[in-house]
């Protein structure tokens, strides 16, 4: 399917919050993947929409600006499961070209 279709399967969605990707690896702020904001209610997933310019992503391994897979401005991820919202580290995909990531965590 084409265009800017989104499937949400279930799940409560949390707040949607902006992040800048840097030129150092980072990662879903820990207080976001939690219901209670510290140790209650894992994450299920998330929508994650990268603006402006582009990143790439990883799973556990520090992703560098040519390691990890790269995520245009425009795209989206969407995770669907725990182990991959706690996994997810992102960085700029060029030094000093900073993406604005839109994430919506779903419980």
């Amino acid at each position: 399917m084409k265009g800017n279709f989104i499937g949400i399967n279930g799940g409560l969605p949390g707040d949607t919050y902006t992040v800048s990707s840097s030129d150092t690896a980072k990662s879903i702020d820990i207080a976001k993947k939690y219901f209670d904001g510290t140790d209650s209610g894992k994450a299920a997933g998330a929508i994650i929409s990268v603006e402006g310019n582009s990143i790439r992503c990883t799973f556990g391994t520090t992703p560098t600006t040519s390691l990890g897979h790269l995520v245009q401005s425009g795209e989206r991820i969407v995770l669907d499961s725990w182990k991959q919202v706690d996994n997810f580290k992102f960085i700029s995909a060029v030094s000093g070209l900073h993406a604005t990531l839109m994430i919506t965590i779903m419980f």
